[in-house]
């Protein structure tokens, strides 16, 4: 059952439920789960947008839109940062500080076999842009270090 009844509402717009299971799926639910990927996003909305001036479909459009305009993955590109191989963490700061204008964001590794893996690089935003992060909420996810991390 779904826990947040205001997402259950716009989650019946198909072409909006389809650009967010493309966009930002939960990875631990299978795509057919349906209820698994509205309680992720109920519990982002939540945690990260219920403090907004925004409806939850309101705030997560926003989110994904944020996410086009910054697009990491373009940025990591344009400097040869590319998926399979592993890079000094200047490397990412560098590309990612093009991008948004700051190197106030964190990145998040999991350890596999001894090797640094990036997991999640967590970027604060205000409504439009990337904005510095407070120490509390951005250091603290920062596990990743300076050495080699692979980008899988």
């Amino acid at each position: 059952m779904v826990s947040y009844c205001a997402c259950t509402e716009f989650m019946r717009d198909e072409p909006f439920y389809r650009r967010m299971l493309s966009n930002w799926p939960n990875l631990q639910a299978g795509l057919a789960d349906r209820d698994a990927h509205i309680q992720f996003w109920s519990y982002e909305f939540k945690v990260h947008g219920s403090c907004s001036n925004y409806v939850p479909k309101i705030y997560l459009r926003k989110a994904l839109d944020l996410k086009d305009k910054i697009d990491i993955f373009q940025a990591l590109k344009a400097h040869r940062v590319v998926a399979g191989a592993a890079y000094q963490r200047s490397a990412f700061e560098t590309a990612i500080k093009n991008r948004i204008g700051t190197t106030a964001f964190a990145m998040s590794c999991i350890n596999k076999n001894g090797t640094k893996i990036l997991y999640e690089i967590t970027i604060c935003t205000d409504a439009a842009n990337a904005i510095p992060c407070s120490q509390r909420n951005h250091m603290s996810k920062d596990n990743c270090g300076k050495g080699n991390i692979k980008f899988e």
